[in-house]
């Protein structure tokens, strides 16, 4: 009878001991899903980039044209991801310049910037993507409200 009595009094113990596992756990299974998707955005970011400067480096003989159709090229590999980057827009998040191979710095001849299209077989091209992501749970695994990723690509020109 000793061992009812006590019994009757711990029974709501493993209620409030769920609990408190069952907070750490989602805590710890949320914050790896979060890093495991901020992984796979960063990735995918990282093959855009890589995509638009392979195409870069093929297509410089196609003129001023060039830039729209890297960042179409950047932009198409993006499409799942447009609603987690804050203030995402091709136009600006995008760019694309002519680096020298040594120092990474924008090419300059006469006095201008060397246009991608103008760039000599050798010469690099340079995509760089930058945004802004918004995790999903920030508060509960104490990121950040939104985090700046940079994904760049440099190739050597091939045409012209």
């Amino acid at each position: 009878m000793i061992r009812r009595a006590n019994r009757r009094r711990r029974e709501g113990a493993a209620l409030v001991e769920f609990a408190f596992v069952a907070l750490i756990f989602f805590v710890i299974l949320f914050g790896i899903m979060e890093f495991a998707y901020l992984i796979m955005v960063k990735n995918l970011m990282d093959n855009a980039v890589r995509e638009g400067t392979r195409y870069a480096c093929v297509n410089t003989n196609v003129g001023s044209a060039l830039p729209d159709q890297i960042r179409d090229q950047v932009d198409a590999r993006l499409q799942g991801l447009k609603g987690r980057m804050v203030g995402y827009n091709k136009a600006t998040s995008i760019t694309i310049r002519a680096v020298d191979a040594v120092t990474g710095n924008q090419l300059v001849s006469g006095g201008n910037n060397v246009a991608i299209w103008d760039t000599a077989v050798g010469q690099f091209i340079e995509v760089r993507l930058e945004v802004s992501y918004s995790p999903i749970v920030p508060s509960l695994v104490r990121l950040p409200t939104t985090l700046t990723l940079i994904a760049n690509a440099v190739v050597n020109s091939e045409a012209n």
